[in-house]
């Protein structure tokens, strides 16, 4: 109905309507029967009849229609109706006129100074837009050589300063003028380089009971719109984790996988750790490969913490080290809010509610893995919350030598009835530091411990801490 109503039609009758009432009402009506000079409007009525000119203004009255019949009045009414009629008009077509104005791209028109000159501008909307448009024209290869190897060189500055915001215009016009052949090896190869970026990223909400995990992300590449380009053969971008801090405490605890050997390796020194950055870890991902835990220290403080950690990028190309611009420092930053975990309760009386509370605890072996255990338990509305780290007991059958797996997180919320939750224990036979045999299918000993760190970490103010052993289990069949 709106646009119905706001259509260039409709607006052009209304207009047409507005003028042809504001016509009748300037004319206006006859109020009396008195010739008139039509020259002056000087009123006849009286002239002598041997008189032939106004005797006014001299005109001829002898002339056809030089006289008229009857003083008009204007029609008062009728002009208001039809001013308001042509306002509505004139400013809906000026709405109309604005928004044409508006919707043409001047940009696209503004000659090739006029962009160079708006990519320097302090206006961040000026400045995009004008790369954009010159990324445009350089595509269609309407962009002259000269300005085209200019933004090439600035691009390439603003590519390498991280805390630069970057527009990928700028990736475009490289990426443009080397398929055309205008940049050089080299120069390809640091704008791939420095393309890519990491970043840390940690849970916002940490307890002082918890390992704060902070993983190392590949961040958005700051290269072209389009998908990263390949790398050259042999070219790669290696990170390391040279220095870890948070707050006045350094620490360099730092798990990592060695590049050459593949194995992890745990650092407590200023031994450098390696992973590679290649194609298969893509932006936004998880880099896989460095930094997979952080144990907090007891006594950190509550509120905001701020880890900070010191990178080196090095880039190699055939096992061999590229020397400067390539290799470069990046600080990066990880924050989170320590909270208090929830407080524990050892009142004994909640152990009759807790007790009656659960369910029939399961286990289940596997047929074809030894190994494998799972252990199934539930709780119908228990009286408080309960966080529970499950150790499960095992006998190995040839010897008889009790092993034990766990804890393992699990979470029964108070008055809720959570239904069945399973853990799958540890794989015995594949533990090469035990180097346990095949498990006896019918010992099984379940311990349930206060975990706080299987609590959610916001909604819960307390958990039960007592210890529940269940030895009497009930053995499902051995799964398939």
């Amino acid at each position: 109905m709106f646009d119905l109503l706001f259509s260039p039609a409709f607006l052009a009758a209304i207009t047409v309507v507005g003028l042809v009432l504001a016509s009748i009402g300037l004319l206006g009506r006859r109020i009396d029967g008195h010739p008139l000079c039509r020259r002056c409007g000087f009123d006849l009525i009286g002239k002598p009849q041997s008189s032939s000119a106004c005797s006014e203004c001299g005109a001829d009255l002898g002339r056809p229609r030089a006289v008229r019949i009857g003083h008009r009045q204007r029609h008062s009414r009728l002009l208001w109706i039809a001013s308001a009629w042509l306002l509505i008009a004139f400013c809906a077509d000026g709405l109309h006129i604005w928004q044409a104005f508006w919707s043409v791209h001047w940009i696209e028109h503004a000659p090739q100074w006029w962009l160079v000159r708006e990519v320097h501008s302090r206006d961040a909307k000026a400045r995009d837009q004008a790369i954009t448009e010159a990324a445009r024209r350089d595509a269609k290869g309407t962009l002259s050589h000269a300005r085209e190897a200019l933004l090439v060189q600035e691009a390439m500055a603003h590519q390498h300063d991280w805390g630069y915001p970057w527009n990928a215009a700028w990736g475009d016009i490289v990426e443009t003028a080397h398929t055309c052949g205008r940049v050089s090896d080299a120069e390809w190869e640091q704008y791939l380089l420095d393309a890519v970026t990491v970043r840390l990223t940690c849970e916002p909400l940490e307890r002082q009971c918890d390992q704060i995990y902070i993983d190392i992300e590949r961040g958005p590449d700051r290269g072209g719109s389009g998908p990263h380009p390949p790398w050259p053969i042999g070219l790669h971008l290696n990170l390391y984790c040279t220095d870890q801090r948070v707050g006045q405490h350094t620490e360099r605890i730092w798990f990592g996988k060695d590049t050459h050997t593949g194995e992890w390796a745990y650092t407590l020194d200023d031994n450098l750790t390696g992973v590679s950055v290649l194609d298969s870890v893509r932006a936004g991902q998880t880099i896989d490969l460095l930094a997979p835990g952080w144990e907090v220290q007891k006594d950190m403080a509550l509120g905001r913490q701020t880890l900070t950690a010191k990178f080196f990028l090095r880039a190699v190309r055939n096992d061999k080290v590229i020397p400067e611009p390539a290799n470069r420092d990046v600080d990066l930053a990880a924050s989170w809010t320590m909270i208090l975990p929830p407080k524990v309760s050892y009142d004994p009386r909640y152990r009759e509610g807790v007790e009656k509370s659960m369910g029939e605890c399961k286990v289940q072996f596997y047929k074809n893995d030894a190994g494998a255990v799972l252990v199934f338990l539930s709780f119908h509305k228990p009286p408080i919350d309960l966080g529970w780290g499950v150790c499960l007991r095992c006998r190995e059958a040839a010897t008889g030598r009790i092993v034990e797996s766990g804890p393992y997180d699990l979470f029964f919320g108070k008055g809720a009835d959570t239904g069945e939750q399973d853990v799958f224990a540890i794989l015995f036979e594949r533990d090469p530091i035990r180097n346990v045999g095949r498990l006896d299918h019918h010992f099984a000993e379940v311990t349930l411990r206060p975990s706080l760190s299987a609590s959610p970490k916001t909604g819960v103010a307390e958990i039960w801490g007592g210890e529940i052993a269940i030895k009497n289990v009930k053995f499902l069949p051995d799964h398939n």
